[in-house]
C-alpha cells in the first residue's frame, strides 16, 4: 500500500464557498474564544486579512471602518516592503554581476604588470552577437 501525499488540514485547502459554508455549519463565529477574530479566521482557513474581513462580513460580523481601514494600511504597507525588499536583493544581485566591468570594458579578465586593464571591451563583435546574463 502507497503513502498517500501531504497536502495539510483540508480547512486550509478550501475555496471561499467551501470556507463559507464550513463556518456556517461549524458556527464558527459563534464558537471563536479568541481576541481577535480576523487574526483567528486568517490562521484558521489559511487566508489573508482582506479575504478573512470580507468572508467574516459575509458571515455577518460586525467589523468597524477603522478597523477595516487599519487592517488594508498594513497589508499594503507589507505588500510594498516586501517588494521594496525584492527590488533591493535584485539591484544588489545586478551589481554583483557587473563588478568587473566599466564604460570601456564589459568584463575586465584582470590587470597588467603596469596596471592598464584588459578584457572583453562593450564594443567586441562576439558580445554583442551574445548575452552576458
Amino acid at each position: 500500500m502507497g503513502k498517500r501525499p501531504q497536502h495539510g488540514p483540508r480547512r486550509k485547502r478550501m475555496n471561499r464557498q467551501a470556507r463559507l459554508q464550513h463556518a456556517r455549519s461549524t458556527n464558527w463565529l459563534a464558537t471563536y474564544r479568541g481576541k481577535d477574530v480576523i487574526k483567528g479566521y486568517c490562521k484558521w482557513f489559511a487566508v489573508d486579512p482582506i479575504c478573512a474581513l470580507t468572508e467574516l462580513r459575509m458571515l455577518g460580523s460586525k467589523i468597524s471602518e477603522e478597523k477595516e481601514a487599519e487592517i488594508r494600511k498594513t497589508f499594503e504597507d507589507k505588500t510594498l516592503a516586501r517588494r521594496r525588499q525584492k527590488e533591493a536583493a535584485a539591484q544588489k544581485e545586478q551589481e554583483t554581476l557587473c563588478i568587473d566591468s566599466d564604460d570601456t570594458f564589459a568584463f575586465i579578465a584582470g590587470y597588467t604588470s603596469g596596471g592598464a586593464v584588459y578584457g572583453i571591451e562593450w564594443e567586441d563583435p562576439e558580445l554583442n552577437s551574445k548575452s552576458l546574463t
